[in-house]
């Protein structure tokens, strides 16, 4: 499943915050690219920023 959001946070406080859903949904880091009960990822970022001149 892939899941579009929009957000005011940087990519460091999006990733602590998918870090700490999966720590609350109990995920483990066992195996090193082992099977994961719940696995959460950013794809990708777009960061856009507006100059004004004048």
């Amino acid at each position: 499943m892939v899941v579009k959001i929009q957000t005011t946070y940087s990519s460091e406080q999006l990733l602590d915050c998918l870090q700490a859903i999966e720590q609350a949904a109990g995920r483990k880091r066992e195996i090193v690219w082992g099977p994961r009960t719940l696995d959460l990822d950013i794809l990708l970022i777009v960061m856009k920023s507006f100059i004004r001149i004048g």
